[in-house]
Parts: C-alpha cells; sequence; structure tokens
C-alpha cells in the first residue's frame, strides 16, 4: 500500500472535504446506489458510474483491498409502471440491468465486486420488517421519497434532516 499517501473526500454531513480513513487497514468497502432498471441509461448514470469507478481505481492503485457493491434497485413503483406498459416488471428490470452492465463496461469501468438486486432477498426483507414493526424498533410514516429528493438535488445531509423532522422519536 501506497505510504503516507493522503487523499480528501467531500463529506455532505460535515459539509467539508476531510482525510479518507479505512475503518479497516488495507481495506476499503463502497457501496453505490444502483440504478433502478426500467428504462435506458442516460448520462446521470454514467457521471456517477464513471467518478465511482475513478475512486474505485484510485484506491486499488494506493494498495487497497476493495470491495465495489452496486446494487440493483430491480422492483420499485418506476419498474412496475413501466412494466404496466411494455412488460412483467421482473423480465422489464432484467432487460435494462444487462443494458447498463453494458453501458458500464462499454466506458470502461471495472468490474464491480457484487452487484446485488433487491428481488433475491424479499423475502428476508419482508420478514425483517415484520419483525421490527413488531418489536417496535420501526414505526409507519408519511412516505418520504429519499430518492426522488435525493435525484433532485438534496444531499444526504439534507434527507436525514427532513427523516430527523418527520421523525416522532429519535434516528440511530
Amino acid at each position: 500500500m501506497a505510504d503516507n499517501v493522503e487523499f480528501r473526500l467531500y463529506n455532505t454531513m460535515s459539509k467539508q472535504k476531510e482525510i479518507f480513513k479505512a475503518k479497516e487497514p488495507g481495506k476499503v468497502k463502497m457501496y453505490v446506489c444502483g440504478v433502478t432498471p426500467y428504462d435506458f441509461s442516460h448520462m446521470g448514470h454514467a457521471r456517477a458510474y464513471v467518478a465511482f469507478d475513478v475512486l474505485y481505481r484510485y484506491s486499488k492503485y494506493l494498495g487497497y483491498d476493495v470491495v465495489y457493491v452496486h446494487n440493483f434497485t430491480d422492483i420499485d413503483d418506476n419498474v412496475i409502471r413501466r412494466a404496466g406498459e411494455v412488460d412483467d416488471p421482473i423480465a422489464l428490470s432484467a432487460r435494462f440491468s444487462q443494458e447498463f452492465l453494458k453501458d458500464i463496461d462499454d466506458l470502461q469501468c471495472l468490474p464491480l465486486t457484487h452487484q446485488p438486486r433487491v428481488t433475491e432477498p424479499m423475502e428476508q426483507i419482508k420478514n425483517f420488517i415484520a419483525k421490527i414493526m413488531t418489536n417496535g424498533h420501526a414505526y409507519a410514516v408519511d412516505v418520504l421519497d429519499v430518492l426522488g429528493l435525493l435525484a433532485a438535488g438534496s444531499t444526504c445531509a439534507e434527507v436525514l434532516q427532513q427523516f430527523k423532522e418527520r421523525a416522532p422519536g429519535e434516528l440511530s
């Protein structure tokens, strides 16, 4: 690993650049929120994934062991709505997931370590939600469209602030 090399990343929570420090020496874990595959990729997708590819490459160059995960939100309202127009949701998201992978390959982004899909652990997700609702660690509130807020340009800190304003208890 490159000794004494520092680089800074902008932290949207603190609103300043901070020196990057791996939580585990020599290892970096990157989880990048992926696409919702209901249509072809656009320039916004390309910009985001090329930017994260640069960070991935630089981390590897510095000698870090990097785990890079990018998910596919392969079922949600947009997928279902679009599938109602053209196809079934699973086939639609499978098609556009493949199109996306082709696009990032065409952009010469490095292969990702993992590409989980929301539909893969669906039963576990439902069971987990039921469990935390039952034991009082979760509660129902009006929908806060996190993805919509982020797409509209809100930072993670602004979204968290909206959660705090709407939540009756403390967030952890």
